[in-house]
């Protein structure tokens, strides 16, 4: 058997494993959600206070569900390559 052809098919797999989101991540993507909402003139009982969870969703998105001011809200962000963009979602 022959090791060679084994390393480059598990460096692809270790490769395609979502990583952990960093605290500074987690920040930009809060910041994200924030300037999304403030562009769309939403009211401040609806503005994020905090991220409660992040969930991969595949390459470079993830599923964000924040505690709002009142409730809570879930919103699909995605790394462009410079930032994150975030787009709401159905809770």
């Amino acid at each position: 058997m022959e090791w060679g052809y084994f390393v480059p098919v598990a460096a692809l797999f270790a490769v395609a494993v979502p990583q952990p989101v960093t605290p500074t991540q987690q920040q930009a993507m809060f910041d994200a959600v924030r300037q999304l909402l403030e562009q769309a003139h939403v009211q401040p009982q609806d503005m994020p206070k905090q991220i409660i969870s992040v969930e991969p969703e595949g390459a470079d998105r993830y599923k964000v569900h924040m505690q709002m001011v009142q409730g809570d809200g879930w919103f699909l962000l995605k790394w462009n390559g410079v930032s994150w963009e975030a787009t709401g979602m159905p809770g």
